[in-house]
């Protein structure tokens, strides 16, 4: 009976860290200029602390903004870039963060720290992962997949 109390007690103290578990998020952290976000069906323009979840997309026009993902990386979005992010995972060893650059540009920082820092660019061209560094990516318009504005002309209308 003891035996059955304990294993009881033990199964109530797990269950809230299982069903209660909280989604890993993306934090913006500045934002300037025109940039917009696309999450769960809506578009809306990006400001400072929005939470962005798994895949969501961001925008930039004439704009810049700034994202955290996962303690210790931070992305900044160049004007004209368009990313989603594509996976946000977290457990007691590690951080991993997945963004997917559909064109434009972006800088990463991803501070070395205990916990094991993981951050992926994803693009037509290529993969960067990294780990405790800074570094610049782009994708050229002429590289990116296919969308819907595919085939608008460069130029002012």
């Amino acid at each position: 009976m003891i035996r059955k109390a304990l294993l009881f007690s033990f199964f109530l103290i797990l269950l809230p860290q299982v069903v209660f578990a909280d989604e890993e998020v993306a934090i913006v952290l500045f934002v300037t200029g025109k940039v917009q976000y696309f999450q769960a069906g809506k578009t809306e323009a990006l400001k400072k602390n929005v939470i962005l979840t798994k895949a969501a997309k961001v925008e930039t026009g004439e704009g810049k903004a700034d994202l955290q993902l996962g303690a210790n990386s931070v992305i900044r979005l160049a004007p004209f870039t368009k990313i989603e992010i594509s996976e946000l995972f977290s457990d007691s060893s590690k951080n991993t963060s997945k963004v997917t650059l559909i064109s434009g540009k972006l800088f990463a920082n991803v501070q070395k720290s205990n916990k094991k820092e993981e951050l992926e660019v994803n693009s037509a061209s290529y993969t960067a992962g990294v780990r405790g560094t800074q570094f610049v990516v782009s994708e050229e318009k002429t590289r990116a997949p296919k969308n819907e504005d595919s085939d608008i002309p460069d130029g002012v209308f």
